[in-house]
């Protein structure tokens, strides 16, 4: 009975190994095809992910606060135009533009 728990350890053993393996080369597979477009390929190391998250982190908040500025230059703009069109030579009817600074 100990012979039959030896072999199915063993059998499954290989399983793994076989199973990591083809797992390993699907990881190489999928890095050389980003490398052919371009892209950045996977890692393993935790900090270059680490890194990589911060980048994206920082990259989207700039990404935010230039489309946030965006929104206020266009609402400034919008403002500008509507004081022009409603000019007639007072100062009613005029609206305060926002700072865009």
């Amino acid at each position: 009975m100990e012979i039959f728990y030896i072999i199915l350890l063993v059998i499954l053993i290989i399983i793994g190994i076989m199973s990591l393996n083809t797992t390993l080369c699907i990881i190489m597979l999928l890095n050389d095809l980003r490398k052919e477009k371009g892209l950045k390929p996977i890692s393993f190391n935790p900090i270059e992910v680490v890194n990589d998250v911060k980048e994206k982190v920082q990259e989207n908040k700039e990404l935010e606060e230039y489309k946030k500025k965006q929104e206020l230059e266009s609402e400034a703009l919008a403002t500008m135009l509507d004081n022009i069109e409603n000019y007639d030579g007072t100062g009613a009817g005029q609206k305060d533009v926002p700072d865009i600074r």
